[in-house]
């Protein structure tokens, strides 16, 4: 019996002292723990409202004259920089063709059309978006400016061998976007079919979409003559 009281004694010792080896809240030292936050919901009637304020501007500066070389980079950074962000998260569907971002659904002729529209370029955008991806190339680029491709590979190896912020155009067997190439890399902006079906900005060799592709049709917008011309 005693030894039995010892051992309990001991015991009860030896939690105590475990105890006393964990500090209490008030000896702990001041740390910044970071409080989860929750991300803002987004407001749909700001970004619109922004998107026309934008729409605007760019109609605005067609009237401007600009020379080649400005006229240029003004559209390269207008859908790069401001356009084409406004379009990511856009639900994708066949038949979308809705005019306005991240309000409804747009197939991916649409996004073309509808963005080359806001940046200011003349054209129907139903009658466009429409046409198979081939022929929508050919309807904005000068016939030397476009090149068919039948081989990833090669397609890849041509763009990394041209310089940096180009921009253009691509069909694909059964799809349509922008091919971008900028000092990050390339890149395919398009209304995607594959994944979550979301407007968005992927690197080109990641592309489930340009994976499954059998032809590669590329146009050079800002290489282009006559795209250059209906600006103005």
């Amino acid at each position: 019996m005693k030894l039995l009281m010892i051992l309990f004694a001991l015991g009860c010792m030896s939690v105590v002292g475990r105890e006393m080896l964990i500090p209490s809240p008030q000896q702990m030292p001041h740390t910044n723990i970071p409080t989860p936050c929750e991300e803002p919901p987004f407001d749909t009637l700001s970004h619109i409202q922004a998107y026309r304020a934008l729409k605007l501007r760019m109609k605005n500066s067609r009237s401007q004259g600009l020379p080649k070389v400005t006229q240029q980079q003004f559209m390269y950074h207008a859908l790069v920089d401001s356009i084409f962000p406004y379009w990511y998260g856009t639900p994708w569907d066949f038949n979308g063709i809705t005019e306005t971002p991240r309000k409804g659904k747009i197939a991916c002729g649409y996004f073309v059309s509808t963005t080359l529209r806001d940046l200011g370029i003349p054209l129907n955008r139903y009658r466009l978006a429409q046409k198979a991806s081939s022929h929508i190339i050919k309807d904005l680029c000068d016939p030397a400016q476009i090149q068919t491709f039948r081989s990833r590979i090669v397609l890849y190896q041509h763009l990394n061998d041209l310089p940096q912020n180009g921009l253009f155009v691509v069909g694909l067997s059964q799809h349509v976007g922008f091919v971008l190439k900028n000092e990050e890399g390339v890149f395919f902006i398009h209304a995607n079919y594959a994944g979550d079906q979301l407007t968005l900005k992927e690197r080109l060799n990641e592309s489930t979409a340009i994976q499954h592709s059998q032809i590669f049709v590329l146009g050079n917008l800002l290489e282009s003559k006559t795209f250059l011309e209906r600006w103005k």
